[in-house]
């Protein structure tokens, strides 16, 4: 689903290897960094502008995945890099619960989604307690990007509470 994404010998769009280095995935994620980055800092600005005219209280973020965060992803899901959709993201935080559901349809009205890349861990949220949406979208220049959608209160939690990412990754890697 990436496109214009290359590796250093073949387009990730033909790549087929799920166990590379971070170095590897570092260089093939540098060769085309500027354009995602771009993209998804026009798609945050895009979102921003609809959430305002929606008179949505909001933050808006663009946020980029490691290297070596994209490697253990790629490992764990058993996927090669040009089947991973969250390589490069917009963060959007509101104020309640209606709000999230509210920037998910303002995202639908800019863009078409991959439905079956949805997830709804508000409603259901994961075991740890983790609470956001994450849909993923597909911007006119063919990239996907993830959007990720939660309250103040629910990012607070993920950041610090048990949900955590650092409380996550310290667990897997003491496995």
């Amino acid at each position: 689903l990436v496109t214009g994404v290359q590796t250093c010998a073949l387009p990730i769009s033909e790549t087929t290897q799920t166990d590379p280095s971070c170095a590897e995935v570092a260089r093939c994620l540098d060769l085309d960094r500027p354009d995602r980055e771009r993209h998804a800092r026009e798609a945050a600005a895009l979102l921003e502008h609809a959430l305002s005219d929606a008179g949505l209280h909001r933050e808006v973020s663009v946020r980029v995945k490691s290297p070596c965060s994209v490697r253990e992803k790629m490992g764990r899901r058993g996927l090669p890099l040009r089947d991973l959709q969250d390589v490069c993201g917009v963060r959007i935080l509101v104020d309640t619960i209606p709000d999230c559901y509210a920037v998910l349809q303002a995202a639908r009205s800019l863009w078409p989604d991959l439905p079956e890349a949805f997830d709804d861990y508000i409603r259901f949220p994961k075991e740890n307690g983790y609470q956001s949406l994450h849909a993923v979208a597909l911007l006119p220049c063919g990239h996907p990007i993830e959007l990720q959608v939660r309250t103040f209160e629910q990012h607070r939690e993920a950041e610090t509470g048990p949900a955590a990412h650092w409380r996550y990754k310290l667990a897997t890697t003491a496995r």
